[in-house]
């Protein structure tokens, strides 16, 4: 039988002792990494109007041809507009005019941090407000519209009845005068079969005959106006409805225009709401750490300026869920760093409500490729034994709780 010298024994005890002692130094130790609490603020998509290069253009056609070069300069128009989009990036990207912060400026929330250009916007602001002045202006246009319409119909009826009472009088004088050719037809008639001379007072043959034609002629004038006279009637009626129609279409145009200048009060306020966004306002309380230059041209959603939270400095780490059970809300920790010596306290704030994979940059022996539950830390205000700076990596060690 082979036997083991005692220093084969001894070797093998102190590995073991030296693997020992590294599982418990190794216990309750964790990669943590310090919170950069940073905003970044982006720079606004600022809605800028296109160029409508026919603008001043309008009398410029003749009547001839004038749609068509209408349409024609409307699609050049489009395509110049396109092609100076394209090329210029006018819409899409914004130059920064002003810029009222440096790093390292501490700032408070609404604090004015950048400001852009607002040529353009404020145009687009005077534009909205003419269009609202102009669609609010055309509201007395169609209210003194629909008082001339009134006017008229009032004038329609008034010459309604004066044509009406005429067409009554010439009838009446018809009558009258349809009578008396009736009696001078039946004198004229009477005369012939009665002899000898002429009885005095009564009208020679001659006289009748030349009564009679006056009095036909005058029955042919009367009846002529009288076709005249209810001809106009008829038109006056049928322009008494035509005129009721254009009433109520006033009427309805009005409505229309109401709501358009109610509603143009919506694209003034667009546009002030547009052009407040080209100042850059800090989201919250912090310090600086970059901004942007003057003269910078900034498309939407690039950043304006970075700044970091003042906040209690943070440190998240992950643990195996095993080991829950022997941590708690409010548990003391230790945290250290490569650069310096010793440890700075710190007590658990959040415990994660799961377990999930960790970042890369947390790959301890403990959570690698495993799931772990997260763990937000707060410092304590003491930072002279040294500062963490934001995104720095550090050893979370976990004290055990009395």
């Amino acid at each position: 039988m082979h036997r083991r010298s005692p220093i084969a024994h001894l070797t093998v005890i102190a590995l073991a002792c030296v693997a020992l002692a590294g599982c418990t130094r190794g216990a309750g130790v964790y990669a943590g990494r310090v919170v950069d609490d940073a905003v970044t603020v982006q720079a606004p998509a600022l809605a800028v109007p296109a160029a409508d290069l026919n603008a001043g253009f309008a009398g410029a056609q003749g009547a001839a041809g004038g749609m068509a070069a209408s349409a024609a300069s409307g699609a050049s128009a489009r395509s110049a507009v396109g092609t100076i989009a394209a090329t210029t990036g006018i819409g899409s990207v914004a130059r920064v005019a002003r810029v009222a912060v440096r790093p390292g400026d501490v700032v408070t929330a609404g604090q004015e941090l950048a400001a852009f250009e607002t040529g353009v916007l404020s145009a687009n602001v005077t534009l909205s407000k003419a269009a609202q002045a102009s669609a609010r202006a055309q509201v007395p246009v169609i209210d003194s519209a629909i008082d001339t319409a009134r006017s008229a119909n009032a004038k329609l009826s008034t010459t309604r009845t004066t044509v009406r009472n005429a067409i009554a009088k010439l009838t009446a004088t018809r009558a009258q005068l349809a009578d008396k050719l009736a009696t001078l037809r039946a004198l004229a008639a009477a005369l012939p079969r009665s002899g000898g001379r002429p009885t005095a007072g009564v009208p020679s043959p001659a006289q009748l005959r030349a009564t009679i034609a006056q009095l036909e002629a005058g029955i042919a004038k009367i009846d002529a106006g009288l076709a005249r006279a209810r001809a106009g009637l008829a038109r006056l009626s049928a322009a008494r409805g035509t005129l009721a129609d254009a009433r109520v279409q006033l009427r309805d145009l009005r409505d229309l225009v109401s709501l358009a200048a109610d509603a143009s009060a919506l694209g003034v306020r667009a546009s002030e709401y547009q052009r407040s966004l080209a100042t850059v306002s800090a989201p919250a309380d912090g310090v600086v750490v970059r901004v942007a230059s003057i003269g910078d041209v900034l498309a939407p959603g690039a950043t304006v300026a970075v700044i970091r939270r003042a906040r209690d400095e943070r440190v998240t780490t992950w643990i195996a869920p095993a080991e829950l059970a022997s941590v708690h809300v409010g548990d003391t920790v230790r945290v250290g760093v490569d650069w310096a010596t010793g440890t700075r306290p710190g007590r658990v704030s959040v415990i994660g409500a799961r377990a999930d994979y960790p970042p890369t940059s947390y790959p301890t022996k403990d959570v690698h490729l495993t799931r772990a539950v997260l763990i937000e830390i707060v410092m304590d205000g003491d930072a002279r034994a040294f500062k963490l700076p934001p995104g720095a990596p550090v050893d979370v060690e976990f004290v055990a709780s009395k």
